[in-house]
């Protein structure tokens, strides 16, 4: 997968040539095609689609799901699999249909996929160090090292007790696995359920922020349906919008990123430590409005987080304090208290926005490299940087609102 209108070919992404009928049988209910945009595979539409149109409808007897690996496909290793998550049971599904190759029901879907991806977990050290400063190069690291773990202690004792259904699987396998079902998967409600699905051909669709195509679990037909939302010619790239992802997830888990992302976020933690002056009162305080001390807060270009500001507030109260906690939520409680939040923040703003591995005229070098994992890590590092030192003015411009100096 990639992002529409991509110009970068990334050279570790190689995908397999088939079409919708080898994927789907002769009666797909497709209103596109698999075609070249820029030298990257996208999906175009094989007539003009006008609006309420349905570009795409997936039987669910298609899908490959968790369901599929318990009841069916996987079932004599049943017992085996209640100790791990659905993206393992998925990722042994996916090894043990590709192992099988021409015998597979879903050769076609798996011939389909790349043989190679570009998300972070596949990137060389050497590559990895230009997120250096940035919170994925940290969940990088951690991710490799819960994978190795993770293989070693679940997935590869199961494939050798059971080489008639996997073969040999590497950990690099594991991590093709892991990596299909991360960039691929849709997590579609059925039967008012949330299931995870490998939805074969509809994840050919690329993405392109407000795309103005829907997808959906349609219960009465018992199928995906893609249906368009507006207009498109044929010939033209139809693309979903995957989500409103940040640079951050989208490299972590497709293996891209944009220059100009609208959903850029960047994540920031202002957690209450346990050894600090009444921190188990000053959690209780946050949890009571909601808050939970260990989750992160979104920093992003439109404004400053009041959530965050909130959370400040309570973490810096004194005792004398307590009483006004309730209104901490709503705005500044005393000026002092207001001064400690803002100066603290900026200081951690500052801090964060140091750690960012090159300068912003190497950042713009890097945009021009041949290396794609260097051109994204570049997207990355400058749509971060941009955040950071928007909220660092936008720490400036409410201190010198409330006329507060540090």
């Amino acid at each position: 997968r990639r992002v529409h209108g991509e110009l970068q070919v990334s050279s570790c992404l190689k995908m397999g040539v088939v079409t919708a009928v080898e994927i789907l049988g002769s009666d797909a209910n497709v209103l596109v095609r698999v075609a070249d945009f820029n030298g990257l595979r996208g999906c175009a539409a094989i007539r003009d689609i006008i609006s309420g149109d349905d570009v795409l409808f997936i039987p669910q007897e298609r899908f490959l799901t968790v369901d599929l690996a318990k009841t069916s496909t996987l079932i004599t290793l049943i017992d085996e699999l209640i100790s791990l998550n659905n993206d393992d049971i998925l990722a042994l599904l996916l090894l043990h249909e590709k192992f099988r190759a021409d015998d597979s029901p879903h050769r076609a879907y798996i011939r389909s996929l790349p043989t190679e991806y570009s998300n972070t977990i596949h990137w060389s050290e050497d590559e990895r160090r230009k997120l250096a400063g940035s919170n994925l190069s940290m969940l990088t690291e951690i991710l490799l090292q819960q994978i190795q773990s993770d293989f070693s202690e679940f997935i590869q004792p199961i494939c050798k007790r059971h080489p008639d259904t996997f073969g040999e699987v590497s950990v690099r396998e594991y991590k093709w696995a892991l990596s299909t079902i991360w960039s691929r998967a849709l997590d579609l409600t059925i039967d008012h359920e949330l299931v995870r699905c490998l939805v074969p051909f509809a994840d050919m669709l690329n993405h392109k922020p407000g795309s103005p195509v829907s997808h959906c679990f349609d219960n009465a037909s018992k199928g995906l349906r893609v249906k368009a939302q507006t207009s498109f010619s044929e010939g033209e790239e139809v693309c979903l919008d995957y989500g409103p992802f940040s640079n951050e997830k989208l490299l972590r888990l497709y293996g891209f990123s944009l220059l100009n992302n609208p959903y850029d976020s960047v994540q920031l933690w202002a957690v209450i430590q346990p050894d600090s002056v009444l921190a188990d009162y000053k959690v209780s305080l946050l949890q009571q409005h909601g808050f939970d001390n260990t989750s992160p807060f979104q920093l992003t270009e439109s404004s400053l987080n009041r959530s965050l500001l909130a959370a400040l507030r309570i973490q810096h109260m004194t005792p004398l304090l307590f009483r006004y906690a309730d209104a901490a939520f709503n705005g500044p409680i005393d000026t002092e208290n207001e001064l400690e939040v803002l100066s603290s923040l900026r200081g951690g703003l500052e801090s964060m926005l140091s750690q960012y591995i090159g300068s912003d005229e190497e950042d713009a070098q890097d945009l021009e490299d041949l290396n794609f994992h260097h051109v994204c890590a570049a997207r990355l590092r400058i749509g971060e940087k941009r955040i950071l030192r928007y909220s660092i003015c936008a720490v400036d411009r409410e201190m010198a609102a409330l006329n507060l100096t540090p």
